[in-house]
């Protein structure tokens, strides 16, 4: 929770700025579309994709808002500012909850302009099957759109040959939402039915004709051609190359493997390679937790691609004696306070980014308060107690913040047992005033030096022999590891190639900031029809230039479930209402008035 309401903390401050640059309009915008008549009012509602929330839309919701329109952006279960965390999610219906309340809430008469980006596409299709009636058009922004025939994803995800182990994971995931049969199918494969003919002493088994199959043994073999089918689709033309004479499902799968990790000898040799990196990599200091946290993320996700997942108390260890001297003070204050064989990644990750942030913006700060130092007093530079005054600060700073939240108005200030006290040399003083504690961090600057250089070698070897093109996005297996995963987690450098590589470099940092893990459902559980789904306008909007559905994948989307309309931003990245908002608004501007 409070790494929550550091989130939402942060959010405030960067909508704040953000939001000036995008409610003024650009010079050359025309004057006549920035204004609508009352009676050309339209409702949008905004749903997010993966990992995002209701403020990845605030400069679209801006525009549409100043031309008149009502705008509801969402934010759907465990995701933006929503109070739900991602392990409490249980159900789709948990997930969608946000929406289904404003279309419950709507008016007969009304009809909304439902718009989703990227995995929000999945969730609107289910919303166009439920409120037909309620929806004047529904807008896909280089999203999933659903299959109305299967009522699954149209498309299962592309794999080049680059980053496996991610795209095994997210296929596995898919082949289960076909059906838990398929992916069954997949595994253990499916052999021919076969019959035994002749006399018990002179038995033979043969192959049975198709006729002869029972309705199991059909069953089967549905599954079996869904399986195949998809990994067929889901592969480039060089990667089909390799599995193209496969029958089975099974087959095609453990080409793929084999290719792609090895042997179980080559499998157990990389799986000692990734051990040994995770217990020598260490965090640099010129690195920040988001860059030391990417490259572990690379050898847990490794790891775990080899099927052996690391424990989360053993990251938990690993992070904490991994961290530089600087965040000594944050460490000492975790060990003491918290249960280390409980406590959660994340937790973690939160507590450490929220200090190293304000430790950074201390440190600015105590530069200049500090400036002017006696060059007499016994050559004691402001470096040597830097980082207990950066402690006395830091707390004085979250003193300042929470009497500034209305919620914690009556909470008291800073108890004196909190106060950050020295053990080692005696009870009860103060560490920042102890002399032994002084010299201890003179004298072991030199040793402190050979540690960083060691390290730095070590992580430049690292990060030289690891693979180049694996992604550092982080998986949940909420249900254990021989299932698949629950949840997902976008890492800094997926977010850097594949999402945001055209975006503002302000909106990125909004972006790594505020991105959670977001669910991975079984969708199939809703069934689509021509009756109710099909019945809605479909706008599909192409974005040229996304590194995650790729632009084979959204043509192939288009080909298979031709929407009513196909629009194109040519040179957006992924979060087309991030890097191209003023065409999104155009294209959605347009789409109100042509279909409602």
């Amino acid at each position: 929770m409070e790494h929550l309401k550091n989130k939402s903390f942060l959010f405030c401050l960067l909508l704040i700025c953000l939001a000036k640059i995008c409610t003024s309009l650009p010079s050359n915008y025309p004057q006549n579309q920035t204004q609508t008549s009352p009676s050309g009012k339209k409702h949008f509602v905004l749903i997010h994709g993966a990992g995002l929330g209701a403020w990845s839309w605030y400069k679209v919701a801006t525009l549409l808002k100043d031309s008149g329109h009502n705008v509801t952006a969402l934010d759907l279960g465990a995701s933006g500012i929503n109070p739900i965390q991602i392990q409490q999610l249980r159900s789709i219906s948990q997930y969608v909850e946000p929406l289904t309340k404003l279309m419950v809430s709507l008016s007969p008469k009304e009809r909304i302009i439902l718009v989703g980006h990227s995995m929000g596409g999945a969730v609107i299709s289910t919303f166009m099957e439920r409120f037909p009636e309620k929806i004047a058009a529904a807008v896909y922004v280089t999203a999933f759109m659903m299959d109305r025939a299967s009522g699954s994803i149209a498309h299962p995800p592309y794999f080049d040959g680059n980053n496996y182990g991610a795209w095994k994971a997210k296929m596995k995931s898919f082949l289960w939402s076909l059906d838990e049969r398929v992916w069954s199918t997949v595994v253990h494969g499916f052999p021919n039915p076969t019959k035994k003919i002749g006399k018990e002493d002179e038995e033979t088994t043969i192959l049975k004709a198709r006729e002869e199959w029972t309705t199991a043994e059909v069953t089967h073999s549905t599954n079996n051609q869904k399986g195949l089918n998809a990994l067929f689709t889901a592969v480039s033309s060089d990667q089909f190359e390799y599995i193209s004479g496969c029958d089975t499902s099974k087959e095609a799968w453990d080409i793929l493997q084999v290719t792609h990790e090895g042997t179980d000898t080559v499998k157990g040799a990389k799986l000692q390679m990734h051990t040994l990196q995770f217990e020598t990599l260490m965090m640099d200091e010129n690195e920040t937790f988001s860059e030391f946290y990417a490259n572990l993320c690379v050898i847990v996700n490794a790891c775990s691609s080899l099927g052996e997942k690391i424990p989360e108390d053993r990251v938990v260890k690993k992070i904490l004696r991994s961290l530089p001297q600087r965040f000594q003070p944050k460490i000492t204050a975790i060990e003491e306070i918290r249960d280390l064989n409980t406590l959660k990644v994340q937790e973690l990750i939160g507590s450490i980014q929220t200090y190293e942030m304000k430790h950074l913006a201390l440190k600015k700060s105590k530069t200049v308060a500090f400036k002017v130092v006696n060059e007499e007093d016994d050559g004691h530079s402001n470096e040597d107690c830097s980082d207990e005054e950066l402690t006395i600060l830091t707390r004085r700073f979250m003193n300042f913040l929470k009497n500034q939240d209305p919620r914690s108005r009556d909470s008291k200030g800073i108890n004196s047992k909190n106060r950050f006290v020295n053990y080692t040399d005696g009870y009860g003083h103060i560490s920042s005033e102890c002399a032994n504690t002084l010299k201890k961090q003179k004298d072991s600057k030199n040793k402190a030096m050979h540690i960083t250089w060691s390290d730095r070698i070590q992580s430049l070897e690292f990060r030289v022999n690891k693979r180049l093109d694996y992604l550092d996005t982080q998986y949940r297996y909420d249900n254990g590891t021989n299932n698949p995963p629950t949840s997902f987690l976008i890492g800094p450098k997926a977010l850097a190639l594949k999402f945001y590589q055209l975006s503002p470099a302000q909106d990125k940092t909004l972006v790594s900031s505020l991105i959670r893990f977001s669910p991975l459902f079984n969708y199939d559980v809703i069934k689509l029809t021509k009756e109710k789904y099909g019945s809605v306008r479909r706008v599909f909007i192409v974005s040229g230039q996304d590194q995650t559905i790729v632009l084979d994948v959204q043509n192939y989307i288009i080909r298979n479930n031709p929407p009513d309309e196909v629009k194109v931003i040519s040179d957006s990245d992924h979060l087309v209402m991030i890097s191209r908002p003023l065409n999104l608004f155009y294209h959605l501007q347009n789409i109100a008035e042509k279909y409602s």
